[in-house]
């Protein structure tokens, strides 16, 4: 497969992405999974309960607590791999007007103010996550749902992105340094 047809952020030197890469790039492809799964179960959980609900007029207890906090997963383990495949949503309506050298700058300009949000965001999820287990949080409703798991899953989406985001600050500012052209993906608008 050429390079354009990858993902920016794993477009290497060479055939092969650098480790600094690929590591992250297979943390994204795990969380992606678990994501998927998360859907998956959502499905089936939603699915028997409306069955259910139709045929013998009681659903699956607790069935709206359960995919309240498996939802979470599904939005926060995706983050990483959104961000990494460039999927997530771009507005570069002054990026993709500028010469590659002060696009560049301004892609390393305003990953700065994302970078420093989103440490200070995982931080403080991870520390609301780590009291929530401590404490044994739970959801009311049918059913007694721990919601412990959700708001430990919140840092680690977090935690994924700020990675896919520094990874893709280092490429801006490696390519401001070095006069190349600024990444294609963010350069795209969407019509």
């Amino acid at each position: 497969m050429s390079q354009e047809h990858l993902p920016s952020l794993l477009r290497g030197e060479g055939s092969r992405p650098s480790l600094w890469l690929r590591i992250p790039t297979r943390v994204s492809d795990v969380l992606a999974l678990i994501a998927g799964v998360a859907i998956l179960g959502l499905m089936i959980l939603t699915v028997t309960d409306v069955t259910l609900r139709k045929f013998f007029s009681s659903g699956v207890p607790g069935a709206v607590e359960i995919n309240e906090v498996t939802l979470v997963a599904v939005v926060f383990l995706a983050l990483m791999a959104a961000e990494i495949t460039d999927v997530n949503v771009r507005t570069p309506l002054v990026t993709e007007r500028l010469p590659d050298r002060w696009a560049n700058l301004a892609h390393i300009v305003g990953y700065v103010p994302a970078l420093a949000f989103l440490v200070w965001a995982t931080y403080l999820t991870a520390d609301e996550g780590i009291a929530a287990w401590l404490r044994g949080d739970f959801r009311f409703g049918l059913i007694f749902v721990p919601v412990w798991p959700a708001k430990l899953i919140v840092p680690i989406g977090l935690a994924g992105l700020t990675v896919a985001i520094f990874i893709k600050f280092v490429q801006a500012v490696r390519n401001f340094i070095t006069s190349r052209p600024a990444v294609i993906a963010e350069r795209e608008s969407a019509l």
